[in-house]
């Protein structure tokens, strides 16, 4: 029996030291889209390793007409997640917050048929923790038989001073359609941390999206992890230093 319970005791001492590695960060949007208010609510789980486990359950108070659950879900999908070699996430980055501009594009071939943009603020408030207090407004007037999106690799750079930018592209995929695209425009502030070392990317794998028409709850889960953009090799800097030369002899 007493070996029994060091055995328990061990387990249930594993599963707090996992629980607590979670951060999670309460997330609260106030919407308006195609002049309809509504609100999101939930939760953004991000696992403290290398790549990190990202979920997120966000509950929709309703959904205007015209407008579907997916056409906007990367708010905040990878600020806190793990990072490789130098790089550094956009909690540390920052000094553990940042102010939010997004700017959002949806178009179907050629045509724009969605608009959004996003703003707010995101900030730590303990280790494992942190919200997310966004404000959403747009239009959308696109197809309305989605059912997937792909990941992005967005590509992160140190604009100004505790200024960070960041442009990504992903697709909505359709059930009756060619999918569409949708085009992502960044802007984070801050007023301390040490900003990005260097040029960065941030990546989101998502490897299930459901939404619930009947609870109104979207599920996300993927992983997401942050990398350096890689230099150029010495092979590549050498080449295209004899192109320079070749075209001042001419």
């Amino acid at each position: 029996m007493r070996n029994q319970n060091i055995v328990i005791a061990a387990m249930l001492s594993a599963c707090g030291t996992a629980l607590s590695d979670v951060h999670v960060t309460s997330v609260n949007v106030d919407a308006i889209v195609n002049g309809s208010p509504f609100t999101i609510t939930g939760n953004a789980s991000y696992s403290q390793s290398v790549p990190s486990d990202v979920t997120n359950d966000f509950t929709y108070s309703s959904i205007p007409d015209g407008y579907h659950a997916f056409v906007i879900i990367t708010i905040i999908n990878t600020w806190k997640c793990g990072s490789m070699d130098a790089a550094l996430n956009l909690a540390d980055a920052t000094g553990g917050g940042f102010t939010l501009n997004r700017n959002v594009s949806i178009f179907d071939g050629s045509a724009n048929v969605g608009s959004f943009q996003i703003s707010g603020t995101v900030h730590e408030t303990g280790p494992f923790a942190g919200v997310a207090n966004l404000a959403l407004t747009g239009t959308y007037s696109g197809p309305l038989d989605l059912v997937g999106a792909t990941g992005y690799q967005q590509l992160l750079h140190q604009s100004g001073t505790n200024e960070i930018h960041g442009t990504f592209t992903q697709s909505l995929s359709r059930s009756g359609g060619d999918p569409l695209s949708v085009v992502v425009d960044n802007l984070w502030t801050y007023t301390a941390g040490p900003g990005l070392p260097g040029d960065e990317y941030s990546n989101l794998q998502i490897d299930s999206l459901t939404f619930d028409p009947d609870s109104r709850v979207l599920n996300l889960t993927g992983i997401g992890w942050y990398e350096m953009v890689p230099a150029p090799s010495s092979a590549w800097l050498l080449c295209l230093g004899c192109l320079q030369m070749g075209r001042r002899r001419r």
